[in-house]
């Protein structure tokens, strides 16, 4: 039987925590599809007080590794810089929905010139419009 839990916190949002089981565990090759399926990631951080830093983000999956670009002022890069310790959860929420939750540490890579950033960034976001958005970003970016 499934018991419900209900917690309140200070802004007066319900929790509500389930007792089950989960279901099973991903193979390989339906990880593979969902990560070649997925477009969002929510990149998770400690900030300076301890508190985790949750945000959106883009992302791509090449070589077993999970790429997210951001600007080097960016919390996400901050956050990376000073400790490394990350959670990375890419989900899909259409029926049946599915997920992999990744646990690690991650580091950061500076590109070497304006070039090689546009050519990562032009891998990394495919069919998105690139915009003026990124070439706004693009001095934030690099060094």
């Amino acid at each position: 039987m499934k018991s419900l839990k209900y917690f309140r916190l200070k802004n007066e949002i319900e929790v509500v925590s389930l007792d089950y089981t989960q279901p099973p565990p991903l193979t390989e090759e339906e990880v593979e599809s969902l990560l070649k399926e997925a477009r969002t990631a929510r990149f998770c951080s400690l900030n300076k007080d301890g508190t985790i830093h949750a945000a959106p983000v883009w992302f791509r999956h090449e070589n077993g590794q999970i790429v997210i670009i951001t600007p080097e002022a960016s919390r996400k890069a901050k956050n990376v810089k000073r400790h490394g310790k990350v959670s990375v959860l890419i989900d899909i929420e259409q029926p049946p929905p599915r997920g992999v939750l990744i646990y690690g540490r991650a580091e950061l890579r500076y590109p070497r010139s304006r070039d090689e950033y546009l050519e990562e960034a032009t891998r990394y976001m495919k069919n998105i419009c690139l915009g003026k958005r990124l070439n706004a970003r693009l001095k934030a970016c690099t060094r």
